[in-house]
């Protein structure tokens, strides 16, 4: 159990794991072969058991830090084993080799468990509050010598959910733990927002500025990258 900001205990009401996914499309990939990719992905949470929901999305124009990656998904699962059983599922396999190898150039992929305090199922869904919004992910690639010190950073990029009840819906971090695809990054953090104001607000705020700048020399490397989640990829409701 972690406390908020304010020194009131937040009893988290589960652990998830984060499995965030970015690409790199290739220069002549096609609009609609990019579209039928990401509705590929997308499309999984209705096929692939244990999942709790997927998000995919275009990487916003303005990202200064997003070393040319252009689109995401990000896929919220029950367990460890949750995300085995999807890497392996011949459907996922099948939308990998058909949908996505043959029109992208570049992947990287995080995992880390994650703490939610709130709902752990889709934020943005068609008959919820909010049927779209902006999920903001960081990868961090902390210095070996510096990787002790992640963990009080996380935790504390984690209570800044309770800046303001208008700010940060939900925000989870972790320490990744699969080493295959993720070329050095050590740490994935994921903010929502309903609204993109809300996002620069958050950029914005002493306290995240404070945050950030207290690990400026921990770094060897960061990615960052905003996606606008709607539910055009599909019109399945659970």
């Amino acid at each position: 159990m972690r406390s908020c900001a304010s020194g009131v205990a937040k009893k988290t009401k589960g652990k998830v794991v984060e499995h965030v996914v970015l690409f790199k499309a290739k220069e002549d990939a096609e609009k609609d072969a990019l579209k039928k990719m990401m509705d590929g992905l997308w499309s999984l949470q209705y096929r692939i058991p244990n999942v709790l929901y997927i998000d995919v999305g275009e990487v916003m124009e303005g990202e200064k830090h997003s070393e040319g990656y252009t689109h995401v998904l990000f896929v919220r699962l029950r367990d460890k084993e949750a995300l085995k059983a999807y890497a392996d599922h011949p459907q996922h396999l099948e939308v990998v080799e058909d949908l996505v190898k043959p029109n992208v150039v570049g992947i990287l992929a995080l995992d880390y468990v994650g703490q939610v305090l709130d709902d752990i199922g889709p934020t943005f869904h068609k008959g919820r509050d909010w049927e779209e919004g902006y999920n903001h992910i960081r990868l961090l690639k902390f210095a070996d010598k510096h990787r002790a010190k992640a963990d009080a950073f996380l935790s504390r990029y984690e209570d800044l959910t309770f800046l303001a009840s208008e700010l940060p819906l939900q925000i989870t971090a972790g320490e990744n733990f699969s080493h295959g695809r993720c070329q050095g990054y050590t740490h994935g953090t994921m903010a929502r927002f309903t609204m993109e104001e809300e996002l620069k607000a958050f950029k914005e705020h002493p306290s995240t500025i404070s945050a950030l700048k207290s690990i400026d020399d921990m770094l060897d490397g960061e990615i960052q990258v905003t996606f606008h989640v709607t539910r055009a990829h599909g019109t399945q409701n659970r």
